[in-house]
């Protein structure tokens, strides 16, 4: 039946050896590019992939999957693909205020200045993934506390956080992934 729950363990074997032989291989060679950018939509046909606007959350789950693929035993190139994805994020990402902000273009300038909290629990997690891989420890830890320091001063006095991008209910998320623009990236970017 359609609702039918299956057991997963009879598909993690096929499911580890494509991660380690098709889908990490790929992400961490045409997917990414030699300025720490990584593509959206890599072309396993060649290099010439559409560099798209993408949020923040994607590029700092990208640096930190290298990172845990490293951590589990992979040993293809992860470690220069996180060094390269960490230094471009903060780089392009980090505020001069230590936020996260949401969106670059393809060209690297600022398409959303915003920082939104959702990105900013992900830009936690994917530091403290880097850190725990040994990936530049010391950039890891400085930028987590920045930005760990300003969720702190933010909090209401009642406690939580508040998504700052008009959520009509407190608590409740929007996300509004942010797509390339008419004539930039392409369909699905």
């Amino acid at each position: 039946t359609s609702g039918e729950r299956r057991d997963p363990a009879p598909f993690r074997p096929a499911l580890a050896t494509g991660v380690r032989t098709a889908a990490l291989p790929l992400w961490t060679t045409l997917g990414v590019h030699e300025d720490g950018a990584f593509a959206e939509a890599p072309d396993i046909r060649g290099p010439a992939y559409v560099r798209c606007a993408a949020g923040r959350a994607f590029r700092a789950a990208r640096f930190s999957s290298s990172c845990r693929a490293g951590a589990l035993g992979w040993s293809g190139p992860w470690r220069r693909t996180a060094e390269a994805g960490l230094q471009r994020f903060l780089a392009g990402y980090l505020r001069s205020d230590g936020a996260v902000r949401n969106a670059l273009n393809p060209d690297g300038t600022v398409l959303d200045d915003t920082a939104v909290l959702y990105e900013q629990a992900f830009a936690l997690l994917a530091l403290a993934t880097a850190h725990a891989a040994g990936v530049r420890p010391d950039l890891c830890e400085r930028h987590a506390g920045i930005l760990l320091d300003r969720l702190v001063a933010e909090r209401p006095p009642a406690g939580g956080w508040r998504e700052k991008r008009g959520s009509p209910v407190p608590g409740q998320r929007q996300h509004a992934p942010v797509r390339g623009r008419a004539g930039v990236g392409g369909p699905g970017c």
